[in-house]
């Protein structure tokens, strides 16, 4: 990202903020919508867990600049997220996950590295 694309997304990011926790409810709400299996692993008080989701997200782009810093915090939530929803989605009975389960999880918690765009040529 240039500093000025970075810069953008901070100050989108300050406003988006101001409407909390408005943001966290419609976010979740809609969450829910597309994915019902996924409720499921957010069964505690939902404004701390919008509180939570706010947390993340400032510390991601407050970061923005540096993201070598923020891959170890990265890779340890992707870690317990995947642990989480493993739990979650495992059965009671048998302790062993359905073969869906194990998919939605999959799906839900995927490492795919995503592709950025590489700098503009210069004109």
């Amino acid at each position: 990202m240039t500093p000025d694309q970075i810069a953008l997304v901070q100050r989108s990011f300050a406003e988006l903020e101001a409407s909390e926790p408005g943001f966290s409810h419609c976010f979740y709400t809609r969450l829910f919508q597309l994915d019902t299996s996924l409720r499921v692993l957010f069964q505690g008080d939902s404004a701390a867990q919008g509180a939570r989701l706010m947390q993340m997200l400032k510390l991601a782009v407050g970061a923005l600049a540096r993201t070598e810093a923020l891959a170890p915090t990265l890779r340890s939530l992707g870690a317990r997220t995947r642990a989480t929803v493993f739990a979650a989605t495992t059965s009671r009975r048998s302790r062993r996950p359905s073969a869906t389960a194990c998919a939605n999880a999959s799906a839900s918690v995927s490492t795919r590295r995503w592709k950025t765009p590489g700098p503009r040529p210069m004109r």
